[in-house]
């Protein structure tokens, strides 16, 4: 090499050998007890750390380590669950409602409605209002529904 040969940053190039390797197993057992001592993780993302001789691979998904065997973690943005339960409950509410007007045949949906309604309310994802808006509404309608099964059933002379 000559005198005038630089890196990129401009930085002379120094002839030499190259820096010795550090010891993988050292590194390895350095990085197992920072990542232990600084950070939990659950043992379902544990993993050993597999040699192939000549290079060290962590394979843990949520370990990042840098040239000095500093172990830094990050968790993945946690996703909650989107309610699906109560807008279910109180569309089907709305519709047997709206049906009850008419007749008292959808006297089983606001039943459904009502009951889709009270298992979306023990989900803790779900938003109350349409959960309380659900559970009246089917209520509603399988009033409604009653009201027009109870006047068919004394026209057709079957009750008093």
């Amino acid at each position: 090499m000559s005198d005038h040969e630089r890196l990129d940053d401009g930085a002379p190039v120094l002839p030499g050998p190259p820096p010795p390797v550090p010891d993988l197993d050292a590194v390895s057992a350095s990085v197992e007890r920072r990542r232990r001592a600084t950070v939990p993780v659950p043992e379902e993302l544990e993993r050993p750390v597999e040699t192939d001789g000549a290079t060290a691979v962590l394979a843990v998904d949520d370990v990042a380590v840098d040239d000095v065997a500093v172990a830094t973690a990050h968790e993945a943005p946690q996703r909650s669950p989107r309610p699906v339960v109560g807008p279910w409950a109180l569309g089907l509410a709305i519709v047997s409602l709206a049906a009850s007007f008419v007749g008292g045949w959808m006297l089983p949906l606001g039943l459904v409605a009502i009951v889709t309604a009270i298992v979306a309310s023990r989900r803790p994802v779900e938003r109350r209002g349409i959960v309380v808006w659900a559970i009246v509404l089917g209520a509603l309608s399988v009033l409604y529904s009653a009201g027009w099964l109870l006047w068919a059933a004394s026209r057709a002379g079957l009750i008093g």
